[in-house]
């Protein structure tokens, strides 16, 4: 049965944004009753958030133009959050949604969105990525190598630092363990806490525990839609910024046997589909803002004096480390250079003509 969480109306239609699509003839081994191909989508978060919104959005606009009835299974039904990149590779789902910190090794290029201070602009960030992807050979390549073709990008709202006691000052970070994941974790190091890497399902259970004294690298709509300020209800801007990206997927045999005209016109939507799934974080953050607001929980930034110390205590480590990360992976130390230049030019290029605020900022400014 195809699930969809939220029909969105006529071609994925989101605060009047619309996908302009053409119907065309779906092509795949599988038949469902109906003639259109019958396919699985994996989906590692829970169904009610944006992640998974904007997955169902692509899952019912291959529905509506005829490619495809799609099925899918969230909150790790049918792939864990770690396997759904090989699941989609090797075919034991059509389409997926990851996040790209899972797979340095396969997608190092990609994990440019999990460097800190890199930007504050989701929907900038995300714009970029989507373009570098269309433009770019390098990348293009990373998603041929694994397997898959990039639908799109999706933004992820920028990162917060949930405690068990409040954090004023970048003093506080000192010897505190604190759940992060990737290149936020050596930010952190940098800063004398002592990161601890666990899946986000531990979260909870590990900060009721006592187990960890905070967590970042999580976004705080979702982290409210999980009900975290029930166990760290000091909440934070850490200043960090964006800390990764969604991507949704399709495996390449599956892309391969579409027609050129499908193709087609799922490449034309890819910012059609990111703009939707950006109108959704933008739609959860003030949904979540408010149910917070009535919690005992308190929303905070880091004053800018403080986030500079955590900058300088990094310096260029973070960018260094994510080159040698890439370059470890066999990629030529110049094209890893050349990339990093070709996509910061473009984030700026976006974010000074940027469409959405996918920050918490509005709802600190809301609980000031």
């Amino acid at each position: 049965m195809f699930t969809s969480v939220k029909k969105l109306g006529g071609l994925a239609a989101v605060s009047g944004l619309a996908l302009s699509v053409t119907a065309c003839q779906g092509v795949s081994s599988t038949e469902a009753e109906s003639g259109a191909s019958s396919w699985q989508g994996a989906n590692y978060m829970p169904e009610q958030n944006s992640f998974s919104r904007a997955i169902d959005n692509v899952a019912d606009y291959l529905d509506e133009t005829g490619v495809a009835e799609v099925e899918m299974f969230h909150q790790e039904a049918l792939l864990g959050a770690a396997d759904i990149l090989p699941g989609v590779a090797d075919g034991r789902a059509d389409i997926g949604m990851i996040n790209p910190f899972y797979y340095p090794g396969e997608l190092p290029l990609t994990n440019v969105a999990s460097v800190p201070f890199v930007s504050q602009d989701p929907w900038a960030h995300t714009t970029a990525l989507n373009g570098m992807y269309e433009s770019n050979e390098s990348l293009q390549a990373e998603y041929e190598n694994a397997g898959i073709e990039l639908i799109t990008f999706a933004p992820v709202s920028t990162t917060i630092l949930g405690a068990g006691e409040p954090i004023d000052t970048f003093e506080d970070l000192d010897g505190m363990k604190i759940r992060s994941v990737g290149l936020m974790s050596d930010a952190l190091s940098a800063a004398g806490a002592n990161p601890i890497s666990m899946p986000a399902g531990e979260i909870y259970q590990s900060m009721e525990q006592g187990v960890v004294d905070g967590y970042t690298s999580y976004p705080f709509d979702i982290s409210v839609q999980n009900s975290y300020q029930e166990v760290a209800p000091n909440v934070l801007d850490p200043g960090t910024g964006v800390y990764s990206v969604g991507a949704i997927l399709m495996n390449k045999s599956t892309w391969d046997s579409l027609s050129d005209e499908q193709r087609a016109d799922i490449e034309s939507n890819r910012r059609a589909f990111a703009d939707a799934a950006g109108e959704m974080v933008a739609d959860d953050l003030k949904t979540e803002c408010d149910a917070f607001l009535e919690t005992d929980g308190t929303l905070t930034k880091l004053p800018d004096e403080e986030i500079d110390k955590l900058k300088e205590a990094s310096g260029d480590s973070l960018i260094e480390a994510w080159k040698n990360d890439a370059v470890a992976t066999g990629l030529d130390q110049a094209e890893v250079d050349a990339y990093f230049d070709e996509f910061t030019a473009a984030l700026d290029t976006h974010e000074s003509a940027s469409e959405m605020d996918l920050s918490v900022q509005p709802c600190i400014d809301k609980a000031a």
